[in-house]
């Protein structure tokens, strides 16, 4: 009894199958009381099918020595024995030599046992590019007043080599003016570029190929007043030559001081020093060094002086230091100024309008008091002067003293608002 779920044949008694025989099907549309009634026949198991051969096709691209030879590259194709086949990609092995250049490598392909073959070439590994460590200066003429950077590449498409990718574009140097005022910058870089593109502000320049320069010419300057339907200007070529850099030829030197004193140094603040340049320039330097020279004894005394190794000459003379002369006045404080003010008595000399200490000149130093209990005060100072004022430094003065021989002076009454003065002479 076959049955499926609660459906089922009749009884079939297996003894009633005729010859080979041996199977059933459902005979009728309906059941019968006892289940559905059913017919017979003979079932052959069908054959199955098995893998007769494979193809292979190979897409890919010459090999490098070393290298794999890409499954995307290979279209496999199995044949089976109905006589239908399908592209398989699971399961493939290959089997190939890439470790020498060599043509026509054979390529085996295994698949389910079957196996095919194609050929391939081995190609050496192309070198890495680099650029010639030999450079080459191109020049350009900028019209306006900005900065000029530039780019530069070789080749195209995946063969383009830049020296630096577009936003890392360099900038370029400054050289000098040309005739018309304008400024001439220069870009340095390998001669295995060949094209160039120069931008100026928020302009630039077609693309340049440098291999079109004419001979002897190693410039562009803009050749146009508008740029052209990309935004971009053209340019024409010119030869740039640099000017010849100016060279010191040779140095001056003249001492403005006055005699030093033995044992002292000579000043640079007196030592006037001129270079001379090759473009008949001249000009005043400061940086200059002065030499060794002997200090030690009075003399003339001839001083080396050297700026970027060129050198002069100058003399100086050196005299003995000479013993100042001096002299000592005293004044007698008999208006009793310094016990006002904590015996401050001051003295101030000058001689013509030259003072030797500003107003009201320097403290005079107490030596003693008097028979009257008048303090005495002393200052000493060079006879280079020859006038004096003594004051009590807030507003109370002498008249002005022309000094004599009498070396002391006390108060003897007043004039116009100053003290007058009598002399006497200490001791």
């Amino acid at each position: 009894v076959f049955n499926s779920g609660d459906v089922q044949t009749v009884d079939v008694a297996l003894s009633d199958l005729e010859g080979d025989n041996n199977a059933y099907y459902i005979a009728g549309d309906s059941a019968g009381e006892s289940g559905w009634a059913v017919g017979q026949w003979k079932y052959v198991v069908p054959t199955p099918k098995t893998l007769v051969s494979i193809a292979a096709e190979y897409t890919g691209s010459d090999v490098t020595v070393g290298k794999s030879v890409s499954k995307d590259d290979i279209t496999v194709t199995a044949t089976y024995s109905d006589e239908t086949s399908e592209v398989v990609t699971e399961d493939i092995t290959l089997d190939y030599d890439s470790s020498e250049v060599a043509e026509n490598v054979t390529v085996t392909v295994t698949y389910g046992g079957k196996t095919a073959t194609f050929k391939i070439n081995v190609v050496a590994a192309t070198p890495e590019w680099t650029a010639s460590e030999i450079t080459q200066i191109v020049y350009f003429t900028n019209p306006d007043s900005t900065d000029v950077y530039a780019y530069v590449w070789v080749g195209t498409g995946e063969d383009k080599h830049e020296l630096k990718a577009w936003a890392d574009k360099e900038q370029a140097k400054y050289e000098s003016d040309n005739a018309y005022g304008q400024k001439v910058y220069s870009y340095t870089f390998s001669v295995s570029y060949t094209n160039i593109i120069f931008v100026f502000g928020d302009k630039q320049t077609v693309d340049i190929d440098l291999t079109k320069l004419a001979e002897g010419n190693n410039a562009y300057y803009v050749d146009g007043d508008e740029a052209n339907g990309e935004g971009k200007w053209a340019v024409g070529q010119w030869k740039y030559v640099a000017p010849t850099p100016k060279t010191l030829v040779s140095i001056a030197a003249e001492y403005t001081g006055s005699d030093v004193t033995v044992g002292k140094s000579v000043s640079k603040d007196d030592i006037a020093v001129t270079a001379t340049y090759s473009d008949e320039s001249t000009a005043a330097v400061t940086d200059f060094a002065i030499g060794e020279y002997d200090n030690t004894a009075a003399g003339n005394v001839i001083v080396t002086i050297t700026y970027q190794e060129k050198t002069a000459t100058i003399t100086v003379v050196f005299v003995e230091e000479e013993e100042e002369l001096t002299r000592t006045v005293y004044f007698t404080d008999n208006f009793k100024w310094g016990s006002a003010n904590g015996g401050k008595i001051y003295a101030y000399v000058f001689k013509g309008k030259a003072p030797y200490k500003d107003w009201p000149g320097e403290l005079m130093t107490y030596v003693e008091n008097n028979s009257d209990e008048d303090a005495v005060y002393g200052y000493t100072f060079s006879t280079e002067y020859d006038t004096i004022i003594f004051s009590n430094g807030d507003g109370t003065q002498t008249i002005d003293i022309t000094l004599g021989e009498d070396n002391a002076y006390y108060c003897s009454g007043w004039s116009d608002g100053s003290v007058t003065v009598g002399t006497w002479n200490r001791a």
